[in-house]
């Protein structure tokens, strides 16, 4: 009996003790399969999608105000639409309408542009069908043109942007 007590019984309690640990370290070791397996799933839907289609997703919301593409952008959409851009002033980290994103700032935009009516409608669904989201946010007819003057409109824009993306 003396045996059984003195080292049958704390070795018994050692294995008890063992084996609860080894329950412990094969649930986490489960659970660390389960977050490699979600991992490697996601990363293949990540890697599924298309360069292109990331590149439109970048185009959308950009990292950082991306001021020059913006421009680009807007002087191809004035000339595809016969308007002629005679103004332009940036203004950078505004806060947007309705109060503030996570990591979404805005980029303020305003246009002084030279056109028909007919063609300041043209780029105006240009501005609608851009990748990069963009809202107009005031209209204002400067002075309206005769038959061979062209109408005066400022335009102000806010194009939205990240500080940092993941993608």
């Amino acid at each position: 009996m003396f045996l059984l007590r003195s080292y049958v019984q704390p070795g018994l309690l050692d294995v008890v003790d063992l084996r609860a640990e080894q329950a412990v370290v094969s649930d986490a070791i489960s659970k660390a399969r389960e977050v490699i397996r979600l991992r490697d799933e996601l990363q293949g839907v990540y890697n599924s999608i298309s360069d292109a289609d990331i590149e439109k997703i970048r185009k959308f919301l950009p990292a950082g105000s991306a001021v020059s593409e913006l421009f680009i952008d807007l002087d191809v959409m004035a000339k595809d639409a016969r308007m002629q851009i005679q103004q332009v002033s940036f203004l950078e980290e505004s806060v947007p309408q309705g109060g503030t994103s996570a990591g979404m700032k805005t980029l303020t935009v305003t246009l002084g542009l030279n056109g028909s009516y007919d063609d300041f409608m043209i780029f105006l669904d240009l501005i609608e069908k851009n990748l990069r989201l963009v809202d107009a946010v005031q209209i204002s007819l400067l002075g309206s043109g005769g038959a061979d003057t062209p109408s005066g409109f400022e335009v102000t824009l806010q194009a939205y942007y990240q500080d940092r993306t993941i993608l």
